[in-house]
């Protein structure tokens, strides 16, 4: 018993360090413009939501696209992979830009957008060290071209009965872009 309880808490301290509390993820992999997948709090409680958020930074002269892209563009799309009794809220969308090329015009983003996601847990969600959360994420990018990016993006959130600590690296992100919506 003393064992299997050693076990886990080793398991649990090496997940802590990997993870780096909620911000273990997979960002794409593209120059012009890069996805990442954050949080804005350290762990998930069970029975309480959190946000989430998909930050997209994109090379200067590229921009891409609000939830109704005007005259021509693509909005970004989110394809989420949840552990069971998770659930994802709409889209959050920051006020764009609108992008006038007469007769057309587009609402875009430009330097980087937070695109935020409120993520419902359930009640009885064990406290076990971590849940994972996917997101098969794609967005239009364009400049002079216009090209289709894709990224499978992965949050590891550490499970914890307390009130989840705001993440010190990406809160204040994401207090900016409420301001925003």
């Amino acid at each position: 018993m003393k064992a299997d309880w050693c076990i886990r808490l080793i398991v649990v301290i090496l997940l802590t360090a990997a993870s780096a509390g909620c911000t273990r993820r997979l960002p794409s992999k593209d120059p012009r413009s890069t996805a990442l997948l954050i949080s804005e709090f350290e762990s998930v409680k069970p029975g309480s939501p959190f946000t989430v958020g998909v930050l997209i930074t994109l090379e200067d002269g590229w921009h891409t696209y609000w939830k109704d892209p005007g005259d021509s563009g693509m909005a970004p799309v989110f394809e989420w992979q949840l552990p069971d009794g998770f659930t994802a809220g709409p889209v959050l969308w920051p006020e764009p830009q609108r992008l006038e090329s007469p007769p057309l015009f587009n609402y875009i983003y430009e330097n980087q957008v937070l695109l935020m996601v409120e993520i419902a847990t359930p009640e009885d969600l064990p406290v076990d060290p971590t849940v994972t959360i996917e997101c098969d994420f794609s967005w239009l990018i364009c400049k002079d071209v216009c090209v289709v990016r894709e990224a499978k993006l992965r949050l590891v959130a550490l499970v914890n009965a307390e009130t989840p600590r705001p993440s010190t690296k990406w809160h204040t992100l994401f207090e900016e872009t409420r301001k925003q919506l």
